[in-house]
């Protein structure tokens, strides 16, 4: 039968540990050249040999002269601090320990024992046993491992690897409904000396941050214990930024029960994928995901939710398929099911969906309105949603940023639930949206009238017609600005507006409201036409309405107007 891989190494390790320390015949290192800080996760057989658990981390300091001081902890959540030295035999290569006991008290009964290989590349070799009945009682072998490098952020000491990333923690395929569905995420942040910072949330929603130093080729390892998990709850992760993309089986995410828990009170034992990739941060004014990606204002991109939690009632009306961003970060909801609010209907999807990127993270953050009908009574709640978009190459039907929301079922007794947000390409054309921009319009002056009705009734027309503000001469080039949400039409420099689709168009209006007696009172509209596939303005006019009164008569003026024939000719794009 054959022995298992994980075994075999184990095996290795103590024959290569034997060799080590009765001799070898390279060339020997001087023990200075093994000083500084080591990092390695530990990992026990326990039960399945091809399957190695997570056990612990060791942490090593070794000074210029073979003296080493450590820390080593459990996944019970023990740790432990100890003094050793390390040494070489004549002629080895390596520098070793065969017997470090690390004691459990003043009385010095035996604790842990471990034997000890520094390989020259910075590895660690490790086999050990832990006898406290009280901790995790197992055998162990160090798994992953590496020796810190020193950068000092000076020209010529500074890692190739420097800047922004984000990270995604997405759960196996298919999920279970015992383990979060939801993404993990995180900004990280290395620095001039190599120093990695991060930031982010568990799949569970538990939010961690914490930093991790280097390996002299961008190695990193992170280990922490989420906050509120009972005893021997830790999140493990080995990370390697020269290497971007999808980095599997390098995370190791566990969570004891613990029946207070409003989240997974069984607990769970999972292994996440971690998806790496670079985060450029865009310069001001530019969308934050940049040209070269496809990514504009008016690029739809589909938004899905993975249900959990969401299946106990009608949630279609309120949770968008379509989305889109702006210039500032602003992840606009489009368009959702049948009963959802009508397609970019921004107003009415902002009540129910109101998400923003970071654009200096790539985290984004925001909440979703659930509504859900028990009997005749409609339950309404807010959830969060969060997430980080994880910027491919290229945007495709495969994920571009992953997510998490979380939600407690309606029924009684229900604990709360992680869901995974997903968004996706293709990205296609938003008609609507496409119309933002800045436009010049040559206008066509098809009416101005101005006249005077007495307090009698009698209808005086004014010799000379007065333009009210704002309204366009015959032949005037006027400038005509839609904002990137559709929010507002400016024309002529007077700001109108959306008030709604009219029989013809998108409707734009100022209403003016007399204050005191003698200030006009009025109104200013704007109609644009609007090609449904190429979302080309195919037709703008307008009209405005001013009136002033007095205690003995009233004035009104009125002017209409509409871009001068052929059309295509009297009204550009800027």
């Amino acid at each position: 039968m054959d022995m298992p891989k994980r075994l075999l190494k184990t095996f290795a390790q103590s024959i290569f540990l034997f060799a080590c320390v009765f001799g070898a015949v390279s060339s020997p290192a001087a023990i200075a050249d093994f000083a500084g800080g080591y990092t390695s996760t530990l990992s026990t057989l326990e039960g399945n040999p091809s399957a190695p658990v997570y056990y612990g981390r060791i942490e090593l300091l070794v000074s210029t002269r073979g003296s080493v001081t450590g820390k080593m902890i459990t996944r019970a959540g023990k740790s432990y601090s100890f003094i050793t030295t390390v040494a070489q035999a004549d002629g080895a290569t390596t520098a070793n320990q065969t017997n470090v006991v690390v004691y459990r008290n003043a009385l010095r009964v035996g604790l842990i024992n471990f034997s000890l290989i520094i390989n020259p590349d910075g590895t660690l070799l490790i086999t050990g046993n832990n006898l406290n009945p009280a901790d995790s009682m197992a055998a162990f072998v160090s798994d992953s491992s590496l020796k810190f490098a020193t950068f000092t952020g000076r020209p010529g000491s500074i890692p190739s690897w420097v800047g922004f990333y984000t990270l995604a923690l997405v759960a196996p395929t298919p999920s279970v409904p015992t383990i979060p569905a939801g993404a993990g995420y995180a900004s990280l942040t290395v620095s001039s000396t190599g120093m990695l910072t991060y930031r982010g949330k568990l799949g569970d929603g538990v939010a961690f941050t914490g930093s991790a130093k280097p390996s002299a080729n961008g190695n990193y390892s992170l280990y922490f214990a989420p906050l509120g998990y009972a005893v021997g709850g830790y999140f493990s992760l080995e990370l390697n930024l020269t290497q971007m993309g999808t980095q599997a089986n390098l995370a190791d995410w566990r969570k004891p029960a613990k029946t207070t828990d409003k989240t997974f009170p069984a607990g769970f034992s999972t292994q996440p994928t971690a998806i790496v990739q670079p985060w450029f941060v865009a310069a001001k004014g530019t969308h934050p995901l940049g040209n070269l990606l496809g990514f504009g204002t008016s690029k739809n991109f589909n938004v899905t939710f993975s249900n959990e939690g969401l299946s106990d009632g009608d949630y279609s009306a309120t949770l968008p398929e379509i989305a889109r961003m702006t210039l500032l970060g602003d992840i606009v909801a489009v368009s959702g099911a049948a009963n959802a609010p009508a397609e970019n209907d921004s107003k009415a999807w902002k009540l129910l969906w109101t998400v923003k990127l970071n654009i200096l993270t790539g985290v984004y953050t925001g909440t979703q309105v659930l509504k859900h009908t028990v009997g005749t009574k409609v339950i309404v709640r807010k959830i969060p949603v969060e997430g980080v978009f994880s910027m491919p190459a290229t945007i495709t039907s495969a994920p571009f940023a992953y997510g998490q929301y979380r939600v407690t079922p309606v029924a009684t007794g229900s604990t709360a639930l992680s869901g995974l947000i997903t968004f996706t390409g293709p990205l296609t054309e938003n008609p609507v949206i496409a119309t933002a921009g800045t436009y010049n319009a040559r206008m066509d002056e098809t009416s101005l009238t101005d006249g005077t009705t007495r307090v009698g009734g009698t209808y005086v027309p004014a010799v000379r017609p007065v333009r009210p503000t704002g309204s366009p001469a015959d032949n005037q080039v006027v400038k005509v600005i839609i904002s990137e949400d559709l929010s507002t039409l400016t024309f002529n420099g007077i700001v109108l507006n959306y008030i709604g689709p009219g029989l013809s168009g998108r409707v734009y209006q100022k209403v003016y409201v007399p204050r005191s007696l003698g200030t006009p009172s009025g109104q200013f509209g704007v109609t644009i036409g609007i090609h449904p596939v190429t979302g080309q303005i195919t037709a703008l006019g307008g009209f405005t309405q001013f009136v002033s009164a007095t205690l003995s008569s009233s004035r009104a003026q009125n002017t209409t107007f509409q871009v001068m024939a052929p059309f295509a000719t009297n009204f550009t794009k800027l």
